[in-house]
């Protein structure tokens, strides 16, 4: 059965699927040794299907992210904790920088602005009655 390629619009591990899991979390459990060394994995990763525009170099730099301990080998614990930091650490990123509504009735009138991010302060202009907002907002890592 020939498997579609991935989207290949990110780092490997977001094109990985709930069924690729399950297949990983087997072939680990098959494994007589409780990891693999960088070659296999490329192997066992490719071997999901999919695959094939991704350069090894990408396999590499994939492999060393997930190798926490830095021995040469992966084991099922730091795959699986990799990927579920990782998707926490989405999830949070998205959450920060969806678009929220800023709304602020006053009398009869609304005012709306999007904003993305944390607003610091709102400052009234009096002079020409209106209402502005001040946002700094960094994203680091």
């Amino acid at each position: 059965e020939r498997v579609p390629e991935r989207a290949g619009q990110g780092s490997i591990d977001q094109d990985l699927t709930d069924k690729d899991l399950k297949k990983l979390q087997q072939y680990f459990e098959d494994l007589s040794d409780d990891e693999v060394d960088e070659e296999e994995f490329i192997t066992m990763i490719k071997s999901l299907g999919g695959f094939d525009n991704r350069s090894t170099d990408e396999f590499i730099r994939f492999f060393s992210r997930i190798d926490a301990n830095a021995n040469g080998g992966v084991d099922w614990d730091e795959l699986s904790t990799y990927l579920l930091i990782g998707a926490e650490g989405q999830r949070q990123m998205n959450a920060m920088t969806e678009d929220k509504k800023f709304e602020w009735k006053t009398g009869n009138n609304e005012i709306q602005n999007l904003h993305k991010g944390h607003i610091g302060k709102i400052i009234f202009d009096s002079e020409n009655n209106k209402y502005y907002t001040y946002s700094t907002t960094t994203y680091d890592g």
